[in-house]
Parts: C-alpha cells; structure tokens; sequence
C-alpha cells in the first residue's frame, strides 16, 4: 500500500518504521548500539535523524558511520556536511577514508560496495545492528541490476529487510518506503542534505537502470 505523508502520518515515520521493524526482528535486549551508514543524500540523512530519536526512546548508543570514497571531487565537503550534521543533532561520528584500488576488469560500483561494507562491518560487534538507508526504489534497481547479469531465484530475492552478519545485524528498515516518502520526512523536519551528482552518471550501471529503464517504465 502507498504510504501518504501529512502531519498525523510523521509520528508513524518515526516510532513504527524504524523501531517496531527493529523489535519485530531483533529483541531489545540483543543489542546495545545502533550503528548508521550515513552520507549526504536524502536517503541516510532521513535514517539518521529518524534513528537517533529511536535511540534515545530506547537507551541506545548511536554511532554515525560515513565511507569517504574519495572519488569525487566534493568528497570532502561531503565530509564537511557529515560533520556539521552530526554535530547539530549531537550524534558521534566514524569517518572512514578509503583508497580504491581497481584491478583489470573490476566495476568501480562493485569494488566501491565491496570496501564500504568490509570497512563498516570490521566496526560493528555482536551487540550492534548496523543499518543502511536502500529504499524501495534501490530494491526495484536492484532487481533489475540482478536480473541483466542472469541472476538465479537467490540474485533476484534481491536485499533482505534482515542480513545476520558475522557481527551483529544488519537492517534496511526502509525497503518499503519510496524515496519520495523520504524526500517528505526531510521536508517536514527542514532538514540538511546534499544532492549526489555522480547519481547522475550514466556511466554507472544503477544510473542507467535508473534514468532509463525504471524512469521510462514509470512514465508508460
């Protein structure tokens, strides 16, 4: 069902999306931390604000966890942002600087995701659940992505809502929520957040499968 925004619905955003999808999965008393993958865009700056309230309520330790990639020339002022952010909302904040090294044939899309989780999972302990921003429209890229690389019925499941790690648990809390969703939570609680320009590349494979297959589709 397509979730509709106004002011009463700001109260379920933030106590039942994240927190019973949380409980439902995990006991309150597994787990001590909340560790949150966060950059600039709408997406993680929504889940970060929502969660630090969720953590609070819950007696929770929160940890902001930004990747800089270092790919981009506003990498830094990225940064800056993640810094200024957390410090206003008075989160404590991991920035991790990774140096990408490609070898013949790798996807920078592919080594990128594969550093960021090798560096945010080292992070997390036994007691912490990590989450991630994907929201629905990841999920349906994901689908796509998955399907043109022929995939089985395992690669086409696409992301669960839930991922036990070896460490702890990982949750995307947002997988039924569209980033349009999102984009409202932002907007009601006026908050910071920087456009992506790379998202913008169709270069990169989610681009394309973004802005020509799953935009053209919507517009049928």
């Amino acid at each position: 069902m397509e979730i509709q925004t106004n002011e009463l619905l700001r109260t379920i955003y933030e106590y039942v999306v994240i927190e019973d999808i949380i409980l439902l999965i995990v006991k309150n008393d597994d787990y001590d931390a909340l560790y949150i993958a966060y950059s600039v865009v709408i997406h993680s700056s929504s889940l970060l604000y929502l969660s630090d309230k969720i953590a609070k309520k819950l007696n929770k330790i929160i940890l902001a966890v930004h990747v800089n990639h270092n790919l981009n020339k506003e990498s830094k002022n990225w940064e800056i942002h993640c810094k200024n952010f957390c410090k206003d909302l008075r989160i404590p904040l991991k920035i991790i600087n990774l140096n990408i090294v490609l070898n013949k044939g790798d996807s920078i899309e592919e080594r990128a995701r594969e550093d960021r989780y090798k560096f945010i999972y080292n992070l997390v302990t036994r007691r912490t659940v990590m989450m991630t921003a994907h929201h629905r429209d990841d999920q349906a890229e994901t689908f796509v992505c998955q399907l043109l690389r022929g995939a089985g019925a395992k690669g086409l499941s696409s992301m669960p809502e839930l991922k036990k790690i070896k460490k702890g648990y990982h949750i995307r809390p947002f997988l039924k929520l569209s980033k349009s969703d999102l984009n409202n939570i932002i907007k009601n609680n006026n908050l910071r957040y920087i456009k992506d320009n790379s998202n913008d590349d169709k270069k990169y494979s989610r681009n394309y499968i973004r802005k020509r297959i799953l935009q053209v589709n919507e517009k049928k």
